[in-house]
């Protein structure tokens, strides 16, 4: 039975330690708000996640706890998502939706994070 066992938890971001691992210099490519193209790699979207994962638990954020987002689909949101979760907490996504001034959101959220700069 061994064999059909983890040896570690099936967490959300173990995804992004794996392609950093062995994928490292790949790039993941998206547009950001602004126009421009952004480029980097899973190392560096890895290690954004974690600083932005320590930068919450300096501001107070614990495991469990949900984090709200809002920001657009790009490299900033997807260092969000694996931050949020690698550090144990909860990504509340806010979604825009197809009409101004159409956002959804729960106002169970108690604390946010935005995006931060480079």
């Amino acid at each position: 039975m061994r064999g059909l066992m983890m040896d570690m938890p099936l967490l959300v971001s173990s995804l992004v330690a794996h392609a950093d691992r062995s994928h490292g210099d790949a790039e993941i490519v998206s547009r950001t708000v602004e126009g421009p193209i952004h480029r980097y790699t899973y190392t560096g979207a890895h290690k954004r996640a974690k600083q932005l994962a320590q930068a919450l638990t300096r501001l107070g954020v614990k495991p469990g706890e949900r984090v709200g987002t809002l920001a657009w689909n790009g490299f900033r949101h997807f260092e969000l998502y694996y931050g949020v979760a690698g550090m144990g907490a909860v990504v509340h996504t806010s979604i825009r939706g197809f009409f101004p001034n159409s956002w959804c959101s729960s106002s169970t959220t108690r604390k946010t994070a935005t995006s931060f700069s480079t």
